[in-house]
């Protein structure tokens, strides 16, 4: 016992000194830095300024810690006295210095990796746990050299023991660092707490020192002791071989754990270069031009000019009418449709196949079938013009007793008028040809039919006309197993042409040439060019006439109407749909959905002179008949209307260095749909309606809009017990897809895909072991989504770890059916939820997403599909399943991008704004050099709000001495430099507060004011901290280009090894007046940071 109080004695003894002796190092170390005498050696290797910096700061830190190691070893030889003195004095000053030296970089990383993680909000045990390894380090380099010092005591015992003492006493380093940083936060006075823990750390370590000291002295005093080495050798060896195989065992585990955890570090699967895919232009969305409970259809479309006139039957079941509308400039929201207006007017009778057309001078001409009242299967075809809405009296165009092709039942009349405004209407009158008749529009209509078809006499049916640029006419018809195709001369019609097949359509371009679209006998659809072969477009069989058009770059266009749709499982459901196919380069493309339709759906196209296509289909949804109208525009965009930032993005994007030189970038035609907020939007600052998870469920509704595709990707992915975490309203958004897909599959006729893309972040960064690719099955199964692939319905749930850890992913990216997409800042954690949230675990962490619907999306499709392709999928076949043990069965495989056609395409927004999805990764950096050159170019105005503000990691090391200044600056702070120094640029910057993000953006701001003071520019520049945690990342520059999304201003955002982000900017006035409102209301409110932080 008393053997045991002289052991605990000397081991206390030491434990002062060695605690004392680290404090006075640190205490030396931080006045040779504080006294500048060592700013003059640095400022004479200008150009080497950052290696000379390190060289003195390392220097520096190793003298500190000699001195710290050398009063440990000067208390440790009186403590426990030998025959030396000066072994262990010059033994623990070299172990100790070198500690230091060696501990430095980590814990200056371990510094960088909380503030890059935002780790001030978050429990310590991340950093602890850090600071221990950190310590064991110190300890494994400081027993090393003390290792040699006892006699009897194994070399090897000693240091696995030290590294163990240092590695305890670096948790409660990492412990009192902690509460450090947060009086330093919190009352700018933390000395005391700092010196205290480097106090605890040294004690901890010279306990255990003087403990073995003091045994070792011992067994040296004791006769004999040396006839138990032999066995004590044997012992330990013996323990040695059994742990040396425990660990490679524990090795070889780790490495099959690590195989299948997100901790992989390959980044081939990424791409330098990205090219475009997309395959063509969706249609505009339809206008619903009328909504009753009638039966809708035999809808028409006609245009000249820029009148858009559209015809249609309705039948409420007493009789049917014809009506019709038109609409000057059908090209934007602010579109007018004229109220529909009664045309036939039939009055309990049967109207039917109403055919429209409109000539140069804006006169809208209707034909039409109508039973004749007390006459059984009779009927005429009826002529009605309109003018500005006033409708002249209704005239029978057939004549039973005409003597050429008359006939009691005249059907299916169509009209075309050519460029000399005559007006031609052929209709099948019951005999063995077709009637026609033909006048000028503004003459008087003739008093009698004449046959169209000269040397006819066999049955002719569904005449379509077209007209030639010239003023001549052609006509398509059938007979029931043939189409004929037509030409005009002075008096009728002669077959020119003959394929097997019904229900034509003819159309006649600009140069004059004739295409022919028919339903051919095997149910495909057929298409001719006038001279040339017929083709086939494979597709779903087509029930009706075809519809058929040209566009402005002179891509031919069929569309029709079919009632079986293939799932991407190869499964085929009922589905009534207007299909498209395009002729592209002499081939026809896949054929993609337009839009759903009616049973007996028949779709109608008329091109304008200008190459727009009009659209015209029926449908029926939610119990009502709709006749639905879209457009099809050539997508072109013009340099001319972008702004100097826009010119500067286009520049990059067309360098050749991202794409192909003559790659379409597509940033006109998008349209600001939202600014995201969170933790919720407030009425002072958005208009957007105040919910419980603020963009959350903004990005919850989002995807349950979907028709075809939801891509996701987010950083950290948190959850917890209470079923209120971010990831459950994501998952319960995700759940109420599969529902409305499961219900109504022949809405989705595609199917849907869900995509997931964890991007596999360091997560003991803060404290969490467990990969996050299970939490997001977790909440899928909480939700009551437990499958993951559903053939039947073509429902597919995929998730996925971005393959690379070092760096990592950093994206927050949401793209819905390739049409609309979201840049964004923020993870889904509980910090971004408000406090007063039911989880209890919110942080009011201030983020943004900028919300964008148009062809931008299709860019970010491009960036999601670069970091999905090659990552590590997880599939869990039984996710259903009650056993805990559901995972067991999970695998892994490599992830593809794969798309239906129908998200594919660009999809033209309403408004003209313009806008740039950038992408950076290892491989591709067009983000990097884009963000830079906009903001270099403020002339004035710059408004900065940022998490972080940073230098170079490095510059970390600034905390105790300048090995940075503004020549280290990146790239970001290079071009705000820039834009105040050459433009005298007035900028405004918040960023984050905070016990540990701040350290380092202060280091960066005091760095730049420095230059701001010598230059003569610090009335151009203020910073303020945020009022409160804000975790956004934006940037608005002479408040007419904004930046929104993932790309931090520091350091691990930017560079050659840097994470993966994405950002969009855009000119868009209403985007930028969202993002004006909230930054001043917090610029209102931040508190202005004082020069000497």
């Amino acid at each position: 016992m008393n053997n045991y109080r002289k052991h605990l004695k000397a081991a206390l003894i030491v434990a002062l000194g060695y605690g004392l002796g680290v404090v006075i190092g640190v205490v030396i170390i931080n006045l040779v830095f504080d006294s500048g005498l060592l700013d003059s050696v640095v400022n004479l290797f200008d150009k080497q300024h950052l290696i000379a910096g390190l060289i003195v700061v390392f220097a520096v830190v190793v003298l500190g810690g000699a001195i710290a190691g050398a009063i440990g070893g000067l208390i440790l030889s009186y403590a426990v006295p030998s025959e030396n003195r000066k072994r262990p004095i010059a033994r623990s000053a070299l172990g100790l210095g070198f500690g230091f030296g060696v501990v430095l970089l980590p814990l200056m990383f371990l510094v960088a990796l909380q503030a890059i993680y935002n780790a001030g909000g978050t429990s310590p045990a991340g950093f602890i746990i850090s600071t221990g390894v950190a310590g064991a380090l110190f300890g494994f380099v400081s027993g090393i050299m003390t290792g040699t010092l006892p006699r009897k005591t194994s070399y090897w015992h000693v240091t696995w023991v030290v590294t163990l003492a240092f590695a305890i006493g670096g948790l409660a380093f990492g412990f009192g660092l902690w509460n450090y940083f947060y009086a330093l936060y919190e009352t700018g006075v933390g000395t005391a707490q700092l010196l205290f823990a480097f106090f605890i750390f040294g004690a901890v370590g010279g306990l255990v020192l003087g403990w073995i000291f003091s045994r070792d002295q011992e067994k040296v005093a004791l006769p004999g002791d040396d006839d138990q080495a032999p066995i004590q050798a044997r012992f330990f060896k013996k323990r040695g071989f059994w742990g040396t195989v425990l660990f490679a065992i524990g090795i070889y585990l780790l490495t099959r754990l690590i195989a299948f955890s997100p901790l992989n570090f390959s980044e081939d699967h990424l791409s330098a270069y990205l090219p475009s895919d997309s395959i063509g232009v969706h249609w505009s969305d339809p206008w619903v031009l009328t909504e009753t409970d009638s039966t809708v259809g035999q809808s028409g479309v006609a245009q000249a000019g820029d009148l858009v006139a559209i015809t249609w039957l309705e039948d409420s079941g007493a009789g049917s009418d014809v009506f019709y509308t038109s609409a000057p400039h059908v090209d934007d929201e602010l579109t007018v449709w004229q109220l529909p207006t009664n045309v036939s007017e039939s009055q309990r009778t049967n109207s039917t196949d109403p055919q429209i057309a409109v000539d140069s001078a804006g006169q809208i001409h209707l034909v039409w079938t109508e039973a004749l009242a007390g006459e059984v299967d009779d009927s005429a075809i009826f002529y009605r013009s309109c003018l500005d809405g006033e409708c002249g009296e209704s005239v029978a165009l057939s004549n039973p007793g005409a003597a050429d092709c008359g006939g009691d039942q005249n059907i299916t009349p169509t009209i075309a008028i050519d460029a000399n405004d005559t007006v031609m209407v052929v209709w099948n009158s019951g005999t063995d040809n077709l009637a026609f008749l033909s006048w000028e529009a503004d003459a008087a209509i003739p008093d009698s039919q004449s046959c169209a078809l000269d040397e006819w006499s066999s049955a002719a049916s569904n005449p379509r006309l077209a007209a030639y640029p010239d003023g001549e006419f052609a006509l398509a018809f059938d007979d029931g197993e043939e189409i004929f195709v037509t030409s005009s001369d002075a008096a009728a019609f002669t077959v020119v042409d003959q394929e097997a097949g019904r229900m034509p359509e003819i159309f006649i371009d600009r140069r004059g040439v004739v295409h022919t679209t028919w339903c051919g006998i095997d149910g495909q659809v057929k298409y001719r060019e006038e001279g040339k072969r017929t083709k086939t477009i494979p597709s779903p069989a087509c029930l009706n006439r075809p519809a058929l058009g040209q566009d402005a770059d002179e891509v031919i266009h069929v569309l029709w109407h079919a009632n079986q749709a293939e799932l991407p499982s190869g499964a085929v459901i009922d589905s009534n749909l207007i299909y498209e196919s395009r002729l592209v380069t002499n081939a026809w493309t896949t054929p993609t959905i337009v839009n759903l339709s009616a049973p007996s759906a028949q779709p109608a196209i008329s091109t304008s002179a200008d190459g727009t296509l009009h659209l015209v289909w029926d449908s029926f949804q939610e119990e009502t008949g709709r006749v639905n109208y879209a457009n099809f525009r050539v997508y072109e965009c013009s340099q001319a209307d972008l702004n100097e930032q826009g010119q500067l993005a286009l520049a990059v994007a067309q360098s050749g260095d991202y794409r192909p030189t003559d790659d379409l970038v597509p940033f006109c035609h998008n349209q600001f749909d939202s600014l995201l907020i969170l933790p919720k939007a407030d009425p002072a600052y958005s208009d957007n309606p105040p919910t419980l998870n603020g963009a959350f469920d903004d990005v919850s509704a989002l995807i349950q809009s979907a028709r075809y595709e939801v891509l996701l990707s987010t950083m950290w992915y948190e959850t917890d017990d209470t079923g209120t975490s971010p990831g459950v309203v994501l998952a319960e958004g995700v759940k109420k897809l599969y529902d409305q897909v499961k219900a109504n599959p022949d809405q989705y006729p595609r199917g849907m895909t869900v995509r997931i893309l964890l991007d596999n972040p360091p997560e003991f960064a803060l404290s969490r072991l467990v990969t996050q690719v299970w939490n997001v099955f977790r909440h899928m199964r909480y939700a009551g989504l437990t499958i993951m692939d559903d053939p039947e319905i073509g429902w597919k749930m995929e998730v996925a770890n971005y393959s690379g850890s070092l760096p990592h992913g950093h994206t927050k990216i949401v793209v819905i059916d390739g049409k609309t997409a979201v840049a964004a800042g923020f993870n889904f954690q509980h910090k971004h939820q408000s406090k007063d949230h039911p989880s209890g675990k919110g942080k009011d962490d201030y983020d943004l997403g900028l919300q964008m619907t148009g062809p931008v999306a299709q860019v970010t499709q491009l960036s999601f599909d670069d970091l999905w392709s090659g990552s590590n999928r997880i599939t869990c076949p039984d996710l259903d399943s009650d056993s805990p043990l559901w995972w067991i069965t999970c695998r892994r495989e490599f992830a593809t991008a794969e798309h239906v056609p129908e998200v594919k395409k660009y999809y033209l927004a309403e408004s003209n704004a313009n806008a740039f999805a950038l992408h950076r990764t290892e491989k591709f950096n067009e983000s990097d050099v884009t963000v830079p050159k906009t903001v270099s170019s403020a002339q004035e105005t710059l408004d900065v709000l940022q998490v972080n503000f940073t230098l170079k990691m490095i510059c970390d090391l600034n905390l105790l001495f300048e090995v940075c200044d503004f020549r280290d600056a990146l790239s970001y702070m290079q071009a705000m430099m820039e834009a105040i120094e050459t433009n005298q640029v007035q900028t405004r910057v918040l960023i984050k507060s905070g016990p540990i993000e701040a350290v380092e953006s202060n280091i960066a701001v005091t760095e730049f004011r420095e230059v701001l003071e010598e230059r003569g520019l610090s009335h151009l520049v203020e910073f303020r901290y945020f009022n409160d945690s804000v975790h956004a990342k934006a940037v608005l520059i002479d408040n007419q280009f904004l930046l929104v999304g993932s790309q931090n201003f520091h350091y691990s955002a930017f560079g050659d090894i840097a994470l993966t982000e994405f950002n969009i900017g855009t000119d868009d006035p209403d985007a930028i007046a969202a993002f004006q409102r909230f930054f001043e209301y917090h610029w209102e409110r931040g508190d202005p940071i004082p020069f000497e932080e």
